[in-house]
């Protein structure tokens, strides 16, 4: 799967603001703040950010997306029938696509848990750190980044399975840091999980529920591993 936020494509974005002196359109938005404190008096606020859609990279899926074989064959024909007029009128060609660009259909009932989830696991995990800080807000805050969060088809040309994908980014510049490019981070993409779509879809997406929790577990294993360096 293609990254979902790199710092090249937030660069190009300020490159090209400052070649026109239209404003770019918003590419994310703060969707949740909380500020965690210690018995001492230090504070970090923490930001929880939803990824908006643009021509670098996709939205953040806020529920369960749901991606089938009918979605590709939708875009096949359309991309087909455009780059068949395009050749007739002389224009240029269209280009290719994966699966995981596609919108699929969002499982509005399965709202994406990774904000809930990480804003009161990281708060409990920095908290005995936190204590041993002066009095004072911390300078920046930390940033939770949910990406992806897809339900998609294994393989186009048939078969059962389906593929759980997931993907959140942690990061916090350091107070210390010399230039925007330091600063700690947890990146949590898990390998996908596969199993047939029954399975996934059987009491109302439980198994989807099971392993986005292992997922976000494991990530916050990850996180507390590092949780120093989120504190500098």
């Amino acid at each position: 799967m293609k990254p979902h936020f790199t710092l090249s494509a937030l660069v190009l974005s300020l490159m090209l603001a400052g070649c026109s002196n239209k404003p770019l359109p918003p590419t994310e938005k703060v969707v949740q703040t909380q500020v965690i404190k210690s018995d001492k008096g230090a504070s970090l606020k923490i930001d929880s950010y939803e990824q908006l859609k643009t021509d670098f990279h996709q939205p953040t899926d806020t529920s369960l997306r749901y991606i089938t074989r009918a979605d590709t064959s939708k875009v096949v024909a359309l991309k087909t029938l455009t780059f068949v007029l395009g050749t007739l009128s002389g224009g240029a060609q269209e280009n290719g696509f994966t699966k995981d660009q596609l919108a699929g259909t969002p499982i509005t009932s399965l709202p994406n848990p990774s904000v809930a989830f990480f804003n009161e696991g990281i708060g409990k995990t920095l908290q005995p750190a936190l204590a041993l800080k002066p009095a004072g807000e911390l300078q920046h805050p930390l940033q939770i980044r949910p990406y992806v969060w897809m339900l998609v088809y294994e393989n186009l040309s048939g078969g059962e399975n389906y593929e759980l994908h997931y993907s959140t980014t942690i990061l916090r510049s350091k107070d210390s840091a010399k230039d925007k490019f330091d600063y700690a981070s947890v990146s949590c993409t898990p390998e996908p999980v596969k199993a047939p779509l029954a399975q996934w879809e059987a009491n109302n997406y439980q198994k989807v529920t099971e392993v986005t929790q292992r997922f976000m577990a494991a990530c916050l294993q990850d996180f507390d591993k590092k949780k120093e360096e989120f504190l500098q």
